[in-house]
């Protein structure tokens, strides 16, 4: 085999392993190197590529109380701001779901999350049957939703993009609310949707369900001004299994 023969061979080579062999160009008629032949094949390939995905645009404002950081116009995360310890936040263990104000528990409701069999740290990835993942959500008062019949309708949508109340009261109870993700702070498996709510039957397609006692969290909920932390830290791998 000639050096020439060698050379076009690794040329294939290389330009297969950057996904080029099908735009290969012809033999040259004078002998080149396997150098000046790449050179010359990925001569505007960076122009070729796709576009690259543009920075987020990323703001921090403050109303005196909370930061609130945005993300291209979102807000993604919220932080207490100087002097607003009143502010209290929420924890969910799989049980219980606590409201807290400067470490003091202030009232905690029985709650679950996920459906019967799915209830365990193992089952946050799966999607529509296992519970909340892991992390810190938030909750805004101003997007508290109050149930009304017209909203089972399937072609009903809220302001925000609320969807319908499908299952009416036994499956939402009187009230709802959004839980967003965390972007910094919390890894949602790929999955979106969750809310905060009530109803008749135990148990969530991955939403917070306190069942009978919405109406009172609902309540406390109301009364904060400021958006609300959740956070979501599972004690036992299986609670489930810890009831019995």
């Amino acid at each position: 085999m000639s050096r020439y023969e060698e050379d076009d061979d690794i040329r294939t080579a290389l330009l297969n392993m950057y996904g080029l062999g099908r735009q290969m160009t012809p033999r040259p008629k004078k002998e080149m190197t396997t150098r000046e032949l790449l050179e010359q094949q990925l001569a505007g390939y960076d122009d070729d590529m796709e576009p690259r995905t543009p920075k987020p645009r990323v703001e921090l404002k403050s109303d005196g109380s909370t930061f609130t950081l945005y993300r291209n116009g979102k807000p993604v995360s919220f932080w207490p701001a100087f002097g607003s310890e009143d502010i209290p936040e929420m924890e969910f263990d799989g049980q219980t779901l606590t409201a807290i104000n400067n470490e003091k528990t202030l009232k905690s409701w029985p709650a679950m999350s996920g459906k019967p069999g799915y209830q365990s740290r193992a089952a946050t990835e799966i999607e529509n049957h296992g519970p909340i993942p892991e992390g810190v959500w938030h909750l805004n008062p101003d997007e508290l939703q109050t149930y009304s019949p017209e909203k089972e309708s399937s072609s009903w949508r809220g302001p925000n993009g609320e969807t319908p109340w499908q299952g009416g009261t036994r499956s939402w109870g009187n009230y709802r609310i959004r839980l967003e993700p965390d972007d910094f702070r919390t890894d949602t498996k790929h999955r979106k949707g969750f809310y905060l709510h009530g109803g008749e039957v135990p148990g969530s397609a991955g939403c917070i369900d306190t069942t009978d006692s919405m109406d009172e969290v609902a309540k406390f909920i109301r009364a904060s001004e400021y958006p609300m932390d959740i956070y979501v830290n599972y004690k036992y791998d299986d609670w489930n299994k810890r009831r019995k």
